[in-house]
Order: C-alpha cells, then structure tokens, then sequence
C-alpha cells in the first residue's frame, strides 16, 4: 500500500520514502487496514509515519513503531446492532 497519496505537497528523498512506504506497509498490515483514503485509522498511520520521518527519523521500523503507538488496533463498535 503506497504512501505517497498520503504526502500531498510534501517531498522527501527518494530512499526516506522508501522507508516510510515500507512502514506504512507494516502498520496497515499490522492494524489490518485497508488502502482506504477515507479510513480514519489509515490516514492517522500515515501521518504519523509521515510526521516521524520530517522529525528525522529514517528507520522503517522506528517509523512504524510511532505511528503503532498511537493507533488504537481496535475501533469501538458505534451505531452496530448486537446479534
């Protein structure tokens, strides 16, 4: 699932894209996302990711790790009935 839809305006070098295309991979693999711009938690994993990598981090692991940190893995059941 690539990243770059996510960058907007924002351009970095080709190898910390790289990096956080690959972190990106990992942490929608992880929370079992979809690439679904509309997703809140997809959008929130990449800007977090994306956050991290303009605060120098370049570690692909490191970059999935922040946005694993602050992404909840489970979404509350609202306005689903119980069967």
């Amino acid at each position: 699932m690539p990243i770059r839809p996510y960058l907007g305006s924002k351009v970095f070098e080709p190898e910390l894209t790289r990096a956080m295309g690959e972190a990106f991979e990992r942490a929608c693999q992880e929370l079992s996302l979809t690439a679904n711009k509309t997703d809140q938690r997809t959008t929130l994993v990449a800007e977090l990711i994306i956050a991290a990598a303009e605060g120098e981090e370049t570690d692909p692991a490191k970059l999935c790790e922040a946005a694993l940190r602050y992404v909840p893995r489970t979404l509350p059941l609202v306005g689903r009935v119980a069967e």
